[in-house]
């Protein structure tokens, strides 16, 4: 791991950037997945217009430390497979251009899961906020 030269920097920029990418886009189908199972505990509005209390916080802590918890269950698979292969092949761009591809795979099949469920899921009884 040298970042001493160009290469190794750009190398470095590239290698963060592909990570980077890949958990914002499993965050965000962590939250529309919370959304889709649980619609009733995420809230659109702002809690000023919208109205709550300290229940309504706690409920949001529960729904961040969960979104936390699984983004760490996400990425464990691909980081460690990411791992192995920098152990043997080194460099930074080969494992996280893995890490993304499973990362992406992982996204793909938790997107086509949370389709079904929301196929199945009566959108009239849906309570939207005004």
């Amino acid at each position: 791991l040298t970042s001493d030269t160009f290469a190794g920097r750009l190398g470095l920029i590239v290698s963060a950037t592909t990570v980077a990418c890949a958990l914002i886009v499993t965050q965000l189908v962590i939250q529309n997945g919370l959304a889709v199972v649980f619609p009733a505990w995420i809230r659109i509005a702002p809690v000023a217009t919208a109205g709550g209390g300290v229940e309504i916080m706690g409920q949001s802590v529960v729904v961040m430390y969960g979104s936390i918890l699984l983004l760490i269950v996400a990425a464990l698979v691909p980081a460690a497979s990411a791992a192995i292969l920098f152990v043997a092949l080194g460099g930074t761009v080969g494992p996280a251009a893995l890490f993304a591809a499973l990362m992406f795979i992982e996204c793909y099949v938790a997107t086509e899961l949370l389709g079904r469920v929301l196929d199945r899921t009566d959108l009239q009884e849906v309570t939207v906020a005004e």
